[in-house]
């Protein structure tokens, strides 16, 4: 029996990480990818051949011009995130802001479709913008369309993605269906009594490993029926170690054999893979980072070691460094997911960026595989780590597509209903150097 896809166009693609994600899922069929940047659609096109592919402006392209693109099919789904604007200012309605103008576009967009549902991806200070407004006018929004939702912060690293990576995302209905987000399928692999960092990067408890009743001194942990977090080692333990200005963005033939599934997956039919070069490392950022082990970053060198600009952070904060600098200079460890990519990733200085055993930051090819992006997946090198560092992870995606399908399917599968999302504070920066 054929499968029928649902039909779906994705505003503010970029690279195509959602796009890709809802491929993944088999369930759906994107007729249509729009941004405004062009390489991001070279990119998009490249691996999205079945899909209508529109490159601008989405304030000077009307609904009804896209309608005419896709030859009037119906749109089941709308998926997307704009960029953050516009948070620091907001009025009584979402237009009163023009730099508000890509989310008004959003919701005129599900307005001229009226989808079955609709998948909105932001950062983690959207749900704070203007003291909570923004977000309460969004929803607002959606409601007076006739949209029932529910919204979070899901951490990538939760679905199979390895890095930590926490996005709002919010899924809405106008069916008689009730919107959740996926449940989790992986967690943080290290015991929760006696090695598991809380936020303030505190273990919790005083208990010793080998005597943690939990763990029984292994130190790991994990809930039935879940995974661990899947690691840096999993995801690129395979890719050479390369030093400043080696390797090469052309095609390279793999050189051993895939290690566990992550690696197996992420290469699936591909023969090789492109893009793995390294930067070269100024010296200042080289005697910074020779000084931090794997796992490690800016707080493991001794305060007379530090350069004068870190001593004056330390001795700001009652000696400590502030809270949004303690990423700065992070070298990964192998055992653990990444943090998030940013669009910033090929500066060590930029956050914990440093690879565990060489002095260089990441590859473009190194990020793309934290991200989820296959090897056979095409990235145009110009703008490259832009792409990479902006996308959605497409497991994640695939993770939140699977999930709608199911509750359409009426399996009721037990999903997160919307949290409560007072606790989320934007200046609560996670430094679990572990």
């Amino acid at each position: 029996m054929a499968i029928i896809r649902k039909n779906a166009i994705e505003l503010f693609c970029g690279a195509g990480g959602t796009s890709l994600g809802f491929q993944l899922s088999g369930a759906y069929r994107i007729l249509l990818g729009m941004d405004f940047d062009p390489n991001a659609m070279a990119t998009y096109c490249s691996n999205h051949e079945e899909t209508e592919c529109l490159t601008g402006d989405i304030t000077k392209i009307s609904p009804s011009s896209v309608a005419s693109r896709i030859c009037g099919s119906d749109v089941d789904i709308i998926i997307g995130g704009p960029s953050c604007q516009g948070y620091s200012t907001i009025g009584k309605r979402i237009a009163d802001d023009p730099r508000n103008s890509l989310y008004s576009q959003y919701l005129n967009y599900v307005d001229e479709f009226r989808p079955k549902w609709i998948v909105f991806e932001n950062v983690r200070g959207f749900i704070h913008s203007g003291k909570g407004r923004f977000f309460e006018a969004f929803k607002k929004s959606l409601a007076a369309l006739g949209y029932s939702i529910a919204a979070g912060v899901l951490n990538a690293a939760d679905y199979g993605v390895p890095q930590r990576r926490e996005r709002v995302i919010i899924v809405g209905t106008n069916t008689d269906l009730t919107p959740s987000l996926p449940k989790p399928t992986h967690e943080d692999p290290r015991c929760p009594v006696c090695s598991r960092p809380d936020k303030s990067n505190r273990i919790r408890s005083n208990v010793l490993p080998e005597e943690c009743p939990a763990c029984k001194g292994t130190r790991l942990w994990h809930s039935k029926g879940m995974k661990p977090w899947v690691s840096l080692r999993d995801a690129i333990g395979d890719l050479p170690w390369l030093e400043d200005l080696s390797g090469t963005l052309d095609f390279v033939s793999y050189q051993q054999k895939a290690q566990g599934q992550y690696q197996k997956w992420i290469r699936g039919k591909s023969k090789g893979y492109t893009l793995h070069m390294a930067k070269a490392v100024s010296d200042y950022a080289l005697s910074i980072i020779s000084n931090i082990p794997a796992g490690c970053g800016i707080r493991s060198i001794p305060e007379n070691e530090l350069p004068e600009r870190f001593r004056i952070m330390r001795t700001v904060k009652g000696g400590k460094l502030r809270r949004d600098c303690t990423t700065l200079y992070g070298r990964l460890g192998w055992n653990m997911p990444s943090y998030t990519i940013t669009c910033y990733f090929g500066n060590v200085s930029s956050g914990a960026f440093t690879h565990p055993e060489v002095h260089r930051s990441l590859t473009l090819r190194e990020a793309a595989r934290l991200q989820s992006f296959p090897d056979s997946y095409l990235i145009t090198a110009k703008s490259a780590m832009r792409q990479i560092g902006n996308a959605v992870p497409p497991l994640l995606a695939k993770s939140i597509a699977d999930h709608i399908e199911l509750i359409e399917s009426g399996c009721n599968p037990l999903g997160l209903h919307t949290p409560d999302l007072s606790d989320v504070n934007e200046s609560n920066q996670k430094a679990l150097f572990l």
